[in-house]
């Protein structure tokens, strides 16, 4: 079993204690040295926490051993190109993490796996993956309610994740 740093409460009040409290870099270098002394296999992040990205980018650094796994941001209504917002999301992901490259690029909301653009947005993190740009693609916070209309690809998402990487928000 690996185990993960969640960071979302880097980046801005959150959690069910001490959910307005915000780390400060005190705090977060403590958290961060003793998650890579100990059983931390992985850091969880996302575009959509804030400045949790940021964060973690300014204490880590770009020669990081510990691989980061992070989140796409949600599709945008208007949007016509999802190459174009893959790659977006994925650069702008390295350039907050101070030129760490995400191991691990996840779709982040459900119905983003499972919309109109779902299939294709699959098809682009497997392109990057292809592309050496990631090692990983998944699914996050996909309830087996949600998951069923997608079984068939939510698997294949999976099976190309870390083989033992926990799919939640």
């Amino acid at each position: 079993m690996e185990l993960g740093l969640g960071t979302v409460q880097f980046g801005g009040p959150y959690g069910a204690i001490d959910h307005d409290v915000v780390p400060g870099d005190g705090e977060v270098s403590e958290m961060l040295r003793a998650a890579a002394d100990g059983p931390v296999s992985f850091f969880d992040t996302a575009a959509g926490y804030g400045d949790a990205e940021s964060c973690l980018g300014r204490h880590l650094g770009s020669d990081c051993p510990i691989p980061v796994v992070t989140k796409l941001s949600p599709v945008p209504e208007d949007c016509t190109d999802i190459w174009g917002y893959v790659q977006k999301c994925v650069d702008e992901s390295r350039a907050n993490l101070g030129g760490i490259e995400p191991d691990t690029v996840m779709i982040h909301r459900p119905e983003d796996a499972t919309g109109p653009y779902g299939r294709e947005i699959l098809a682009n993190l497997q392109q990057m993956k292809a592309m050496g740009r990631i090692r990983h693609v998944g699914v996050s916070s996909m309830t087996r309610k949600r998951s069923r209309p997608a079984t068939v690809w939510v698997t294949l998402i999976v099976s190309s994740s870390l083989s033992t990487l926990l799919i939640k928000g």
